[in-house]
């Protein structure tokens, strides 16, 4: 396994996401109080062109809150505005 930090330019001392990898696949992120990635979409998209630079795989249902019971929120946003890649899985 591996722990990943997703933190911005502009508070590079502040948490923003935790990203867990295994096996080049991403099985979890979480920000502060489990906060899921819909809750900064602009960080989405970021994360999306991530996974291909680093060729990681992503589940669509993590990336969207698509059934997940983990998340602070109960949104879910809508995929189709954002620039999906093979790294993202159905």
């Amino acid at each position: 396994k591996t722990i990943l930090f997703l933190r911005k330019v502009s508070e590079p001392d502040k948490s923003f996401y935790t990203i867990e990898v295994n096996d080049k696949r991403v099985i979890q992120i979480h920000g502060n109080h489990n906060k899921w990635l819909g809750n900064n979409p602009e960080a989405i998209q970021f994360v999306i062109d991530w996974l291909a630079d680093v060729k990681l795989h992503c589940d669509l249902k993590l990336l969207f809150n698509l059934g997940q019971g983990y998340s602070g929120s109960t949104n879910n946003l809508d995929y189709c505005n954002y620039k999906l890649n093979e790294y993202v899985d159905a």
